[in-house]
């Protein structure tokens, strides 16, 4: 159904902006990278004016850490906005369960410097992942750059998906929501958030080639974050590898 609203968007000649909207709604049927599979890959590239291979699947993860490497910061940049108008929180790098505002880092270079920012997917974890659960498709690791917002409020979430969603500088391609009723918690062992994959798609951005390289995004409510612990997450690693994830 929703291929076939993008077949006749591309038809009709609607606007970019109205097939991007459409795009992003198609989750199984596009590529990670940014693109959509074949022959809508080669249809998209027509109507956005931009080369058939940028479409194409990443195949090099050498490339991806490469650009990871790049996107990072202005990953965090971005999320920092987000947070500054949602009322979100980052965990403090030394002091257990402590979140700090982003408003008051932005006040305090010390306070700032506080933040513990998720670092770049360590490789060997990237390689089980493809290996294991991606069939060798390099194009389907979207979580080498990742961060997290944490939040008091349901109310809070939804405030920072509209800004995301408004942001011109940002694409959502995928929303995975941990938080709905009908989730199946035994999937993530009773751990819920809402999970998003976004490009960053600043002119500065596209400078660096990097406008599709996907990033992951948690909004997590802070009664999860604080169930969180090391010794949790070795047991979640435990748990991963039996299931061979």
């Amino acid at each position: 159904r929703e291929l076939g609203k993008i077949c006749s968007v591309l038809t009709k000649g609607l606007p970019k902006a109205h097939l991007r909207q459409t795009c992003r709604r198609v989750e199984e049927k596009r590529l990670t990278w940014g693109g959509f599979r074949n022959p809508i890959a080669k249809q998209c590239a027509e109507v956005l004016e931009v080369p058939e291979s940028e479409f194409e699947r990443m195949q090099s993860i050498d490339q991806l850490y490469l650009q990871a490497n790049l996107a990072h910061p202005i990953f965090i940049s971005k999320v920092c906005e987000w947070a500054r108008v949602s009322s979100g929180y980052f965990p403090h790098k030394t002091v257990a369960n402590t979140f700090i505002a982003w408003p008051d880092a932005i006040c305090n270079a010390s306070i700032a410097a506080n933040i513990k920012w998720a670092s770049i997917k360590k490789p060997d974890r990237s390689f089980e992942k493809v290996y294991r659960s991606y069939s060798n498709d390099v194009s389907r690791l979207v979580d080498i750059v990742r961060q997290q917002i944490i939040f008091k409020t349901v109310r809070d979430v939804l405030d920072c998906l509209a800004t995301i969603v408004s942001d011109p500088q940002a694409t959502i391609w995928r929303v995975k929501n941990r938080l709905a009723f009908d989730y199946d918690v035994k999937q993530s062992a009773g751990y819920r958030d809402v999970l998003l994959d976004v490009t960053i798609v600043s002119g500065y951005a596209q400078q660096l080639g990097i406008h599709r390289h996907v990033c992951e995004l948690q909004l997590v409510l802070e009664e999860f974050q604080l169930l969180k612990s090391d010794e949790g997450h070795h047991r979640y690693v435990d748990y991963r590898n039996k299931r061979a994830e």
